[in-house]
C-alpha cells in the first residue's frame, strides 16, 4: 500500500501541466523556449512569422521544432513538394521519412561536436547541447553533416519533390539556454535564414481548437507518463487491498474408515435396500483381498485355492472359509448374517497372521 501511495504522489507531480509555456515555443523566454532564436534572427534582418499554415510563396523557409501538425501535415508536405525549404528538428516527424537513432553516440550533458566541412555550414565549427539523436543516412541521395557514426548523422538534407527537407536530431541547440554557446547561433542562422531580408515561418505547437490540430497531439508527454503511473498505482492498490491473509485456521479432516469397516457399512446399506446377494458379494470380495494379501501371488488364485490358503495359513475352519470366500447363493438376510460372520472371522485371523 505504501508503494502504491508513493506512485500516486509521483504521478500527480508528473501529470501537472505547465500552463505558462511549451518546450521550444517561439514565444517563450524560458530556458527551453525559442524566443532568443526569434530575436537573434530578427536582429539579422530576417522577417519571422509564427504560423501553423505553410507560406504562400516558395522563397520563405520554414522551421518545425516539434511536429504536432496532425491533419495539417499534408499541407506542409504538399508545400515542400512544390519547392519549399523545410527544416524539421523532430526525430519522430513523418515529414522527413528518415529512420531515427537514439542518443547513443554522444550522451553526456555538455558534449560538443565539431561540424564537418558542409558547404552550407562552412562558418560552423562547434555546436553544444545535451543529447545527440541522429538519422540513418539514406541511400537515395542527400547530404549529411555532423556524422555520429559511419552510417548515422545528426543532420541530413534530402530532396522532396521540387523542395528540400533538412532533418536535424533536435531543436535543443536553438533553445534560449544554449543559443549563445559556441557556434549554436551561427548554425541557426545558416540553416534557417542565412541572409538579411530572408523570411522564415516557425511552426508552433497547435492550440486546442485550431484547425486540424489533434487533441492527443497537444497532450504533453509527461501527462502520459503520469497516467501510466496512476494506472500502475491503482493496480498495486487493488492488489494490496485484495490480500486478506488472516491467522491460520485448523480444519478438522474427515474421519478415515478402515477398509473392513467401509465394506461392512456398504454391505449394511445394500441389506437395507433388500439386496442381500449384492451385500454378500461385497463382503466376499473384501475377504478375498485380505486373504490374498497374506501370501505372495494370492491375488491370482482361484476362489477354491483361496479357501485352502485360508485354512492352511490362517487356521480357519473349512466351512467358515468357504462361506466367506466362495460365491454361494444368499437368498435372505439370515444367509447374509452367516456370510458376514464368516468374513469377520477371516479378517480377524488375517490381521493376526498376515501383513
Amino acid at each position: 500500500m505504501a508503494a502504491a501511495l508513493g506512485l500516486l504522489a509521483v504521478a500527480g507531480v508528473l501529470a501537472r501541466t505547465d500552463a505558462v509555456h511549451d518546450p521550444f515555443d517561439p514565444a517563450s523566454a524560458q530556458t527551453d523556449g525559442l524566443l532568443g532564436l526569434v530575436r537573434t534572427l530578427e536582429a539579422n534582418g530576417v522577417s519571422i512569422d509564427v504560423s501553423l499554415d505553410p507560406p504562400s510563396d516558395m522563397s520563405t523557409s520554414a522551421f518545425v521544432p516539434v511536429d504536432r501538425l496532425g491533419a495539417r501535415r499534408e499541407a506542409w508536405q504538399a508545400w515542400v513538394d512544390r519547392g519549399g525549404h523545410l527544416v524539421v528538428a523532430d526525430p519522430g516527424s513523418p515529414l522527413h521519412a528518415l529512420e531515427a537513432v537514439g542518443s547513443r553516440f554522444v550522451d553526456a550533458v555538455g558534449q560538443t561536436s565539431r561540424a564537418p566541412a558542409c558547404p552550407a555550414l562552412a562558418a560552423v565549427e562547434t555546436v553544444t547541447h545535451a543529447g545527440w539523436d541522429g538519422y540513418v543516412v539514406p541511400r537515395d541521395g542527400g547530404a549529411t553533416c555532423f556524422p555520429l557514426d559511419d552510417d548515422v548523422a545528426w543532420l541530413v538534407t534530402r530532396p522532396a519533390g521540387a523542395g528540400t527537407i533538412v532533418a536535424i536530431g533536435s531543436p535543443a541547440p536553438f533553445a534560449n539556454a544554449v543559443l549563445g554557446r559556441d557556434d549554436n547561433a551561427v548554425l541557426a542562422a545558416a540553416l534557417l535564414a542565412p541572409a538579411a531580408g530572408d523570411r522564415l515561418v516557425i511552426v508552433p505547437r497547435g492550440e486546442v481548437g485550431q484547425g486540424g490540430s489533434e487533441l492527443l497531439d497537444l497532450v504533453p508527454p509527461r501527462v502520459w507518463h503520469g497516467l501510466g503511473l496512476l494506472g500502475l498505482a491503482a493496480v498495486l492498490a487493488a492488489v494490496a487491498a485484495g490480500r486478506r491473509l488472516g491467522p491460520p485456521v485448523a480444519e478438522r479432516l474427515p474421519p478415515v474408515l478402515p477398509a473392513s469397516e467401509l465394506a461392512h457399512s456398504l454391505a449394511g446399506l445394500l441389506q437395507r435396500t433388500g439386496r442381500p446377494a449384492d451385500a454378500a458379494a461385497t463382503l466376499r470380495r473384501h475377504a478375498r483381498r485380505r486373504v490374498a494379501a497374506a501370501t505372495v501371488g494370492g491375488a491370482d488364485l482361484r476362489h477354491e485355492d483361496l479357501v485352502a490358503l485360508a485354512v492352511d495359513r490362517l487356521g480357519l475352519d473349512p466351512d467358515i472359509a468357504a462361506a466367506a470366500l466362495l460365491d454361494r447363493a444368499v437368498p435372505d438376510d439370515a444367509a447374509l448374517l452367516v456370510v458376514q460372520a464368516a468374513v469377520r472371522t477371516v479378517v480377524t485371523h488375517q490381521r493376526d497372521v498376515g501383513p
